[in-house]
């Protein structure tokens, strides 16, 4: 009996040591009750939290926290004025945050009011915030209680075991946070919301495993106990050393989404009070995952594309005619600072190439090609080119075709497509978030290190023709080029030379389109992952076959109607978070 007890009490502390980083709890706002009891929280922890709560349109949003034993003593935790819907995480890191004055290890009374066109409500609950050190010495004394008497039941070892394997999953786990709500009485499955939250040097791509605890005492797999569907919980490449336990994978940080539904009777009636999910994510080394190669061959009638990773050692020197026709090659590309725009000193500069710094905080996946004719015709079942060939770039497609009409226009308010567009039926055939470069990714995946009107290191020395033009890509005036088709028509893609990071024709063959909205004026003031604009005309980059030798400058700028489908305009595919 002690030693049942002693293990109960160890499962606690545990429970309460690792926080609501890894594990679920009555930490949300959205589907959980909003109860009295208070919950403990780590100092770096997020909460979940969801507006609507309230009904009608959302006009503001006000999260405080109050001492519970005196709210008199207040700070502001998060502020939001919309006209829609929001929802998102909360932050509790008191060491920056208005509240930081606020006594540490107290009870909060969190507060959300949010106001409406027809109501405003208040939604309250208590929170203890616990400093780092002390949930490590929470685990201490639960390991301290473990190792006081020998572990000879079954349970008791099956606990050590699982402790450690919480431990091993630490250093790796991407899990910022996780929340969970039941669809109960609608169905018996439960909604798993987990957010992850720092990769910015990596491959952006994880391998997941989801983990449910009763009561504290049984750690068991979701998968053994139940379904899983939605993100992270299939495969997005076929891996011979898949981790041992791990579901599936997801790409991104951010906010993702499965649903689990019990198929042990066991766990059919459980409420969410006292039923606990650990999410964890481990991300796979961005060396293994250097080029992504999506299978097309199976055409418009494949339920799904197969992916592989490749690394870059396996890369081949040369790609074949096969990853220009039946396989889609993409290259990760890290994060970094460069400099957009061209300098004022470059003599063929336009206006609207005002030079200024950006920095983008995440990494991505390109296209190492433009989207060949015969890559379209395999995800569409149609070709709209004007100048055919299999391995030349698809063009009259317009933005509106690439993304669609109504929700493929949304962008920057969401990163959605219609069903029917090129990109919402690729995205029905491999669950990863397939997109058009924005205009800031597209010119740093061009530059590739460098800061010279080509991407080859060169500038152009005469702005019709000029050989330094001729050896990166298809332009009006390069004429004895010696890579057939007439000079007024795209080419092969590959033909030209490649850049610092394996990419191809960023400069000439067809111009390509870029995801985000035109912006006149860029500024001079640096910028963190820019978006363009809320409206208007989409943006062009590289030039084109028809066009004179500096417009294929990597500064280059030029916009269009989303309508406009040219016999000289393509696209190139990218993965961004």
């Amino acid at each position: 009996m002690k030693r049942v007890l002693l293990l109960f009490v160890s499962a606690l502390i545990c429970g309460a040591a690792l926080g609501e980083d890894c594990w679920s709890g009555n930490a949300s706002f959205n589907g959980a009750p909003i109860t009295d009891e208070p919950i403990l929280l780590l100092h770096t922890d997020e909460l979940y939290y969801c507006s609507a709560l309230a009904g009608g349109n959302m006009k503001s949003l006000v999260i405080k926290a109050e001492v519970a034993s005196d709210p008199e003593q207040s700070g502001l935790v998060f502020s939001d004025t919309t006209s829609d819907e929001a929802e998102g995480t909360v932050c509790w890191d008191y060491y920056d945050s208005e509240y930081a004055s606020l006594p540490k290890n107290e009870t909060y009374a969190l507060k959300e009011t949010i106001t409406t066109d027809v109501e405003t409500k208040t939604l309250s609950r208590f929170v203890t915030i616990l400093p780092e050190p002390f949930g490590l010495l929470l685990i201490g004394i639960a390991l301290a209680l473990l190792l006081r008497r020998r572990a000879t039941s079954a349970a008791a070892a099956l606990a050590v075991i699982a402790l450690g394997a919480m431990s091993s999953y630490a250093d790796n786990n991407h899990v910022t946070s996780v929340s969970i709500h039941q669809n109960w009485p609608f169905d018996r499955s439960v909604t798993i919301n987990y957010t992850i939250g720092d990769s910015t040097k990596g491959s952006g791509l994880y391998d997941v495993r989801f983990y449910g605890t009763l009561d504290g005492v049984e750690v068991f797999r979701l998968s053994s106990k139940g379904k899983l569907k939605g993100e992270g919980a299939e495969f997005l490449g076929f891996y011979q050393d898949a981790p041992e336990g791990t579901e599936g994978q997801v790409f991104g940080i951010g906010t993702h989404t499965a649903i689990w539904t019990p198929t042990d009777s066991r766990l059919e009636d459980v409420k969410t009070d006292t039923f606990r999910i650990r999410v964890d994510a481990i991300e796979r080394d961005k060396d293994a995952v250097k080029y992504m190669v999506i299978d097309l061959s199976e055409g418009p009638e494949a339920t799904n594309y197969p992916v592989e990773f490749i690394s870059a050692n396996e890369a081949p020197y040369e790609w074949s005619s096969t990853y220009k026709t039946t396989k889609l090659v993409l290259r990760l590309i890290e994060p970094g600072t460069f400099m957009m725009g061209s300098p004022e000193s470059d003599p063929d500069r336009l206006s609207n190439e005002t030079q200024h710094q950006v920095t983008l905080t995440k990494s991505f996946y390109i296209g190492v090609f433009e989207v060949t004719q015969k890559q379209y015709e395999l995800i569409t079942g149609n070709n709209p080119s004007e100048y055919g060939g299999d391995k030349r770039p698809v063009e009259r497609v317009s933005y509106e075709r690439i993304r669609g009409t109504e929700e493929g226009l949304s962008f920057p308010k969401n990163k959605h497509v219609d069903p029917d567009s090129v990109l919402g039926i690729l995205r029905s055939k491999i669950a990863l978030p397939l997109d058009l470069p924005t205009e800031a990714q597209w010119e740093y995946a061009c530059r590739a290190t460098t800061t010279t009107g080509l991407n080859s290191g060169k500038d152009i020395s005469n702005y019709i023709q000029c050989p330094e033009a001729n050896e990166v890509g298809r332009y009006k005036y390069d004429w004895n080029d010696g890579h057939g088709e007439s000079n007024t028509e795209h080419t092969t893609v590959g033909s030209y030379k490649v850049n610092n990071w394996g990419l191809f024709d960023m400069h000439g063959n067809v111009a390509e389109f870029c995801l985000d909205k035109y912006i006149d004026d860029l500024g001079t003031e640096p910028q963190v992952d820019p978006i363009g604009a809320d409206s208007g005309n989409n943006i062009l980059k590289g030039g084109d076959c028809d066009l004179m030798a500096c417009d294929l400058r990597s500064g280059q700028r030029v916009y269009c109607n989303p309508l406009f489908h040219g016999r000289r305009t393509g696209f190139r595919l990218a993965i961004i978070q």
